[in-house]
């Protein structure tokens, strides 16, 4: 079953170009390294101390969601993220079940 997630990145206030930054690098790394993702997007929402990064992509399977983390651009987002001490909280996930809606 294809698989439709959100990801909420809550950098520190301090970390917030360092962060959009490798928000943007991980972008361009899965466009390139990952074809079972058929849609890929962000967003930055709030401002200062709020500011929050939004991500948004699909999957073909959510058995595909189990593997990713051991790609080496994940990796490197990891070591990144720790080195660097960007982030107020870990990365926040949540895979999307559509209950309806519209679109035209």
């Amino acid at each position: 079953m294809a698989a439709s997630v959100l990801v909420l990145v809550r950098p520190k206030a301090s970390k917030l170009e360092e962060t959009w930054k490798l928000v943007q690098w991980v972008s361009e790394q899965v466009q390139k390294h990952e074809p079972e993702v058929s849609a890929y997007r962000y967003w930055r929402t709030g401002q200062g101390d709020g500011t929050e990064y939004v991500i948004y992509f699909e999957t073909a399977s959510e058995d595909i969601l189990r593997d990713r983390w051991s790609k080496d651009h994940h990796q490197e987002v990891k070591r990144q993220v720790e080195q660097g001490d960007l982030l107020k909280e870990p990365f926040r996930y949540r895979i999307l079940r559509s209950e309806g809606g519209w679109r035209r």
